[in-house]
């Protein structure tokens, strides 16, 4: 084998699976039942023991479970579905509302802005004119930006 895969066999070789040859014993009493372990009294503890989970989720898992329980008895499909509406309209609604009038002061201040645009540009160039060293371009946009922002925030 010459090549791009001529390292190939060394690779597989290295990532083999060692097996250990000590077989797994059982106790006397396994082997009365046909070599099953039964056993399992370390296990039992891990099995039985509630997990502690955050109270939210406790929670929610509880309201889930009485909305397919309760008295409205909803399958599954429905309560999830149904929860994921409730909780989307939840999170989503207080910021759609938020976005919504955010963007009609956005509307109301572009109208107005256009009115000051002009009266501020010709007074902020008398200002500059008498300045040494002149203002670059950047520079006066920079102080215009600034003084119609200061006028919309007094709004």
């Amino acid at each position: 084998m010459a090549g791009k895969w001529a390292h190939f066999p060394a690779v597989v070789a290295s990532r083999q699976r060692q097996f250990s040859s000590t077989p797994i014993t059982c106790s006397d009493s396994d082997k009365s039942n046909g070599g099953h372990i039964s056993d399992i009294s370390g296990y039992t503890d891990q099995l039985n023991s509630e997990a502690e989970y955050p109270l939210i989720l406790k929670v929610m898992q509880a309201t889930l479970e009485s909305v397919h329980d309760g008295p409205m008895a909803c399958p599954w499909w429905g309560v999830i579905a149904g929860s994921a509406f409730a909780l989307r309209t939840l999170l989503i609604l207080p910021v759609h509302i938020y976005q919504q009038r955010a963007q009609a002061r956005a509307r109301k201040l572009a109208g107005i802005s256009k009115l000051w645009y002009r009266p501020m540009r010709a007074s902020l160039e008398l200002e500059l004119a008498t300045r040494t060293p002149p203002a670059t371009d950047k520079e006066f946009a920079q102080l215009l930006s600034k003084r119609l922002s200061r006028r919309h925030h007094l709004l």
